[in-house]
C-alpha cells in the first residue's frame, strides 16, 4: 500500500474514481487537472496497491476568526469496492491526519450521509464522533445571482 499526495499526473485517475464515487457527469478531466494543479486550499491524498490506484481522500483547512482554532474538514473519501475493508480508507485517513498535525491542525470534521451506515460504522471506529448539528444548503441558479 501506497499513499502519498497526488499531483498533476494523477488527474486522469481521479477522473475515473469521481465517475464511480459522484456518478456520471459530476466533474470534467480539464476541472480536475485545473484543482489538482491549482486549488491551495485542498489537499488531495491517494492510494495505490501496487500500480493500480485505488481510492484517494480530500480535505480542506476551515479558518475562521470566530474560533480560537483552525481545524480540518475531511470532504471525500472513496476507495473502490474490491479493495474495501482492506486498510486503504484508514490509511487516507492516518495521512491526512498526518499531514494536518504536521501543520499544527489537531481538531478534525467531517459529513457523511444519514443512510451511509457503512461510512459511519467506519468513521467511529476511527474516532469520530457523531455531533448534534445539521447542515443546511442551498444553491442558487446562475442566471438567478446574475439578475439580482
Amino acid at each position: 500500500m501506497e499513499i502519498r499526495m497526488a499531483n498533476i499526473s494523477d488527474a486522469a485517475i481521479f477522473f475515473e474514481m469521481n465517475e464511480l464515487f459522484n456518478g456520471p457527469g459530476y466533474n470534467s478531466l480539464e476541472m480536475i487537472q485545473e484543482s489538482v494543479e491549482y486549488n491551495q486550499q485542498e489537499i488531495v491524498a491517494i492510494a495505490y496497491e501496487k500500480d493500480t490506484a485505488v481510492g484517494f481522500a480530500c480535505a480542506q483547512i476551515i479558518w475562521s476568526m470566530c474560533y480560537d482554532v483552525k481545524y480540518a474538514e475531511i470532504t471525500e473519501l472513496f476507495v473502490k469496492e474490491p479493495f474495501r475493508k482492506k486498510g486503504f480508507g484508514r490509511g487516507l485517513i492516518n495521512f491526512l491526519e498526518k499531514t494536518f498535525v504536521q501543520q499544527g491542525i489537531y481538531d478534525f470534521q467531517l459529513l457523511t450521509g444519514e443512510d451511509n451506515t457503512g461510512a459511519q460504522r467506519f468513521y467511529e471506529k476511527m474516532g469520530y464522533a457523531r455531533d448534534r448539528e445539521l447542515m443546511y444548503r442551498k444553491r442558487l441558479k446562475r442566471e438567478t445571482v446574475q439578475d439580482t
